[in-house]
């Protein structure tokens, strides 16, 4: 079998078996080729030693119509990071974009599935880590726009991590208009996929600033570092070969920087997402370490007037009480508040306080059904609040 023979073969099968699954016709009524899924691996895994063209081999399946399945997400770090049959590229400073006109991402009954199961099975073995890898094994599906995901009740630990696994469950397939919540997962992860010497491809086929390491894992909600003031720096969290040595070192969470100027953590949340909340009230919750005895809170826009002045709000301080241990804090935001990217090209930022740096692992928007609230909070619980449980902050 010759790769000329492979590809001709690939792209006349799949666009037959999609025309035939969806009628051979023009009535949308009776298509079904959302059912059909390219099992494969995505870029650049491939069966053989052939041309680049093999790479993107994924990519071809879903343009031509078909779902896509990946089977190893429990490697939350390694090779799933520029994706194309996904819609997901690594852009100049690490970060994983998505293509929102990406086909599968526009019909959302196309299936994109993995298998989150081989946690101390299949010759892995997370231990002690079992928990972290279950949680960051299905951000990573989330991130990626899972909407099916096969466990196995036992080696899944279903019963063990019910809530988090309902709250998975929930999420699956859901759009920036349908989502619950948005959310980022701070921290800096290495891909050793793309190390000299680890199955990499070719150097010059792909880099970025801090090569390796991949930034966040984000749905709906993006973190960014914004000059003068808004330069992160890496969390003092660090995590090695939890799995697999393929799976790599990572620096959970992100910290302000201080000592260089920089008060602040900036965020934007997704536009069809801030359209969806329309009728409802926001919560943001974020997830800290906490250390030393530093006030912080959370800062955006609200409009004052009917002609639509926008002002700098603050919600209440949270107070730290170096305990070393993960909290998170839930600040319910005033009715007026505006996410409209007009806080230094941001909708909200996180300040330190002036005084010491803060350290932050995830931060989640939430619509809370109901009348809005009326005054802004910042009630403390210690490591869980509401669907999820993050204890990416334990070392």
């Amino acid at each position: 079998l010759t790769w000329p023979v492979y590809y001709n073969w690939t792209q006349y099968s799949w666009k037959e078996a999609v025309s035939i699954f969806n009628g051979e016709n023009n009535n949308p009524n009776d298509d079904y080729s959302y059912k059909l899924i390219y099992t494969g691996e995505d870029y650049p895994y491939g069966p053989q030693d052939w041309p680049q063209g093999e790479w993107y081999v994924a990519r071809d399946a879903v343009a031509a119509g078909m779902g896509v399945r990946t089977g190893i997400t429990e490697l939350f770090n390694q090779h799933l990071s520029e994706i194309p049959a996904y819609g997901i590229s690594i852009d100049s400073n690490g970060y994983l974009v998505p293509n929102k006109t990406w086909p599968i991402r526009t019909n959302l009954n196309r299936i994109m599935a993995t298998e989150n199961e081989c946690y101390n099975q299949c010759g892995f073995m997370a231990g002690p880590n079992t928990q972290y890898a279950i949680y960051m094994s299905n951000l990573k599906a989330l991130q990626m726009g899972m909407n099916w995901i096969y466990v196995v009740p036992t080696d899944s630990y279903l019963v063990e991590y019910q809530d988090f696994w309902n709250w998975v469950r929930l999420s699956l397939g859901r759009s920036a208009n349908s989502s619950a919540d948005a959310w980022a997962v701070l921290r800096d992860a290495q891909d050793l996929f793309w190390t000299p010497g680890n199955q990499s491809p070719p150097n010059n086929m792909k880099k970025w600033n801090g090569m390796p390491y991949i930034k966040n894992l984000e749905r709906y909600l993006t973190q960014r570092d914004v000059k003068p003031d808004g330069i992160s720096a890496r969390g003092s969290v660090v995590k090695t070969d939890v799995i697999d040595p393929a799976n790599g070192m990572s620096y959970e969470g992100r910290r302000t920087n201080r000592s260089a100027g920089s008060n602040y953590l900036y965020f934007d949340v997704d536009e069809q997402f801030i359209g969806s909340i329309v009728g409802y009230g926001v919560e943001i919750k974020v997830t800290y370490l906490d250390i030393g005895r530093n006030s912080w809170n959370i800062q955006y826009n609200t409009v004052i007037d009917l002609k639509g002045t926008l002002t700098l709000a603050g919600t209440n301080f949270v107070t730290n009480t170096n305990s070393g241990k993960s909290k998170t804090a839930t600040f319910a935001l005033h009715p007026n508040a505006m996410f409209n990217n007009k806080l230094n090209g941001m909708d909200f930022r996180i300040y330190n306080g002036g005084k010491a740096d803060i350290e932050v692992s995830f931060v989640r928007v939430v619509k809370e059904l109901g009348t809005a609230p009326t005054s802004d909070g910042g009630k403390v619980t210690a490591g869980v609040v509401g669907l999820l449980a993050l204890l990416i902050m334990v070392a």
